[in-house]
């Protein structure tokens, strides 16, 4: 029961977000940069929803998201995925924790 409330935090964070795929043929179309972005910002919400912190997906709006995410890319580069996403939610976590 837990774990489906948690699938469903995350679906609808990606919803509100308006970075949720419904449709497998779009992610065809896209070119392998915003592929890359999509599952990112998807791991970021998944793994963000299994820490202690999952309370404040419930404040994260689209602005707020991606003006982190643009901020991490400045900083990190995507080739190291791990740094990039530690970085990512550690912005986040700041950023709705104030």
């Amino acid at each position: 029961m837990k774990e489906n409330a948690r699938i469903f935090l995350v679906i609808n964070t990606l919803k509100r977000l308006e970075i949720k795929v419904d449709n497998e043929k779009s992610l065809e179309l896209m070119g392998e940069n915003r592929k890359l972005d999509i599952l990112i910002q998807y791991y970021v919400i998944n793994e963000f929803s299994k820490s202690p912190f999952n309370f404040l997906l419930y404040k994260l709006n689209k602005e707020n998201f991606n003006l982190k995410y643009k901020k991490t890319e400045k900083y990190i580069a995507k080739i190291n995925v791990e740094e990039f996403v530690s970085y990512l939610i550690t912005c986040l976590q700041e950023e709705l924790m104030k």
